[in-house]
């Protein structure tokens, strides 16, 4: 036994014969409170070895708990939505596939879209942000009709000296705004599940549309950092444990008998995909730097380190096979723009809706909801870029998408009143 703890016995005997905390404090050279909590306390709390033993241990079963929680939650969760998400999602009825035929006197490019920050099941009201925004999952879908519209009008009838025998959908992530910020408790649906099975849903159906256009589509599919599941970022296993995870498997089942439509899945923040020979890495964005909403010098500062890792030593000389990286494609920002210079290329989209009550009222950040399309070359890499606006038909009655808020039960149960059709 120690000589701490024989003296914290001394120290109690005192208490208990009706010594004050003070008279014991004196005798023994502590601390009144020192002495009252000897006292109040069994525990050997004054040995600085055996503190430290015991904070350690506390430390240890809180992280322990935390991480079981954590682990329970993710693993559990995401398994079973996978389970569900098949179960309950059937696939859509194929559209014809286009057959393609070269035009000789063409220009043969692939048409790329970025696709981010939708944030579909976000809800925000006109009286929060200065009547600059009023955005909901209705409004969602019409913009979605348009951006779909527009986009083939674009490339049917507008550039009608191009082939595009591909479309590639960069879908760069944040489609849910998700659990944090307590975003789901006042989500479109008021139930997260919900959230994905709807977004899925619109997300397949505007494949479809395109599948009926373009001989080949492929989706290349990123996550956000609003769809994740744990506190910070988890970079191993952290991409697929994310609800824009849930959102494009969805979409992919639904579209399991479309055979024109390739979906790629990685189990990955990022990717570099290559498109008529030049390498494009895809992420969500929320890694790199901005400055005022101006992320090009975060950018430029990614492609460097990139460029060793995926050229090694020699800029002539791939390491260990990898795609050098030619164009950066990222959301999340909400700035839609481009740079070239220095043989890379930098796309940043913008976003679905035009502000919400955190961007207003804490950034003062609002701007037109866009999206941003452009063609590559196999020549010349990305000859040309144009934003599509999504607003415009936000008032319209009727959309071709709406039949998508029927497929989802319960949606007097969310708490995003009002929760009457028509009056979102």
């Amino acid at each position: 036994m120690s000589d701490t703890h024989e003296r914290n016995i001394e120290i109690r005997a005192f208490k208990a014969a009706g010594w004050t905390l003070r008279d014991i404090g004196d005798k023994f050279g502590l601390n009144p409170g020192h002495v009252g909590r000897i006292c109040k306390h069994n525990t050997v709390i004054d040995d600085p070895q055996e503190a430290a033993k015991m904070i350690e241990l506390k430390d240890g079963k809180t992280y322990a708990n935390k991480r079981l929680r954590e682990g329970l939650r993710n693993e559990n969760v995401i398994n079973r939505c996978a389970e569900i998400a098949a179960d309950i999602t059937k696939p859509f009825a194929p559209v014809k596939v286009p057959k393609f035929k070269k035009r000789t006197a063409a220009v043969q490019e692939t048409l790329v879209a970025l696709m981010s920050d939708g944030h579909h099941d976000q809800v925000v009201r006109a009286e929060e942000v200065g009547g600059l925004e009023n955005y909901n999952f209705p409004v969602s879908l019409r913009r979605a009709e348009n951006w779909v519209d527009t986009l083939i009008n674009f490339s049917k009838n507008t550039l009608v000296g191009y082939d595009f025998p591909e479309l590639v959908v960069a879908s760069l992530g944040d489609s849910t705004s998700g659990e944090i910020h307590d975003a789901e408790r006042t989500s479109a649906f008021g139930n997260q599940f919900k959230n994905c099975l709807a977004i899925g849903a619109l997300h397949a159906a505007m494949y479809r549309d395109l599948a009926a256009v373009f001989p080949k589509v492929t989706v290349l599919c990123t996550s956000g950092n609003h769809g994740r599941r744990t506190d910070r970022k988890e970079y191993k296993g952290g991409a697929h444990n994310n609800w824009d995870y849930m959102v494009n498997k969805t979409a992919q089942i639904h579209l399991a008998d479309q055979k024109n439509v390739n979906f790629v899945i990685p189990n990955s923040w990022d990717l570099v995909h290559d498109i008529r020979g030049f390498g494009f890495h895809c992420s969500h964005g929320d890694d790199v730097a901005s400055n005022g909403s101006n992320p090009w010098i975060g950018l430029k500062n990614l492609h460097k380190t990139n460029a060793g890792i995926h050229r090694g030593a020699g800029q002539n000389k791939a390491f260990r096979n990898a795609d050098s990286i030619d164009y950066y494609c990222i959301g999340h920002h909400h700035t839609l723009g481009n740079v070239d210079g220095n043989g890379v290329g930098y796309l940043c989209n913008g976003a679905w809706l035009g502000t919400d009550s955190y961007a207003y009222q804490s950034m003062r950040v609002a701007g037109r909801p866009q999206q941003l399309i452009f063609g590559v070359h196999k020549d010349h890499g990305k000859t040309w870029s144009l934003p599509i606006h999504l607003d415009g038909k936000d008032t319209q009655r009727k959309c071709r998408y709406d039949g998508i808020t029927q497929s989802i039960d319960g949606l007097d149960y969310c708490l995003s009143a009002p929760r009457v059709e028509g009056n979102w």
